[in-house]
């Protein structure tokens, strides 16, 4: 059986452990890294990088984790099924997602999460798939919130990957 060409960008801060779930699961991948915090003449060099590999073929599933990237509306064509898992719950799209749940006047005061969602136009506002989301534990100050996001898109990544390989 052939397995589905999945274009794979990763941000370095779940490297290893996020890797290793990819390659466990998936086999017809390219991945690329998210060059964000790479400094500003590398993030362009990569940032061109990535988009020529989005453009070269068309990708039956692209799938972001963790990643500051934007894609752009003519990179999001090149894909069948565009998908992202960000580091925090459907409320807090783009950046601050760690520090979110630590501010008392947010919409997500005292809740973290994970979500998986299409990728739109719009920066995190696609048609949500799964959402994993639990209360800030007692004591958390942002490492541990960042960490315990971090380890709610692992779960996502696996689920996700679980089910790319049932389509096929």
């Amino acid at each position: 059986m052939e397995c589905t060409r999945t274009l794979v960008i990763i941000d370095q801060a779940l490297g290893h452990e996020a890797l290793g779930i990819v390659n466990r699961y998936l086999r017809n991948i390219k991945v690329v890294e998210d060059p964000t915090g790479k400094g500003r003449e590398t993030y362009r060099s990569e940032r061109a990088r990535i988009h020529n590999t989005l453009l070269a073929e068309r990708w039956p599933v692209m799938l972001s984790i963790y990643q500051e990237m934007i894609v752009k509306p003519d990179e999001l064509q090149m894909t069948s099924r565009p998908l992202n898992i960000h580091p925090s719950r459907p409320e807090i799209p783009g950046m601050y997602y760690d520090t979110g749940p630590l501010i008392s006047d947010s919409e997500s005061a005292g809740m973290q999460g994970g979500t998986l969602h299409f990728m739109t136009e719009g920066i995190d506002q696609g048609p949500l798939i799964r959402v994993l989301e639990a209360p800030v534990a007692e004591g958390y100050r942002y490492p541990e919130v960042r960490r315990r996001n971090q380890e709610f898109c692992l779960e996502l990544l696996d689920w996700t990957c679980v089910a790319i390989v049932r389509s096929d």
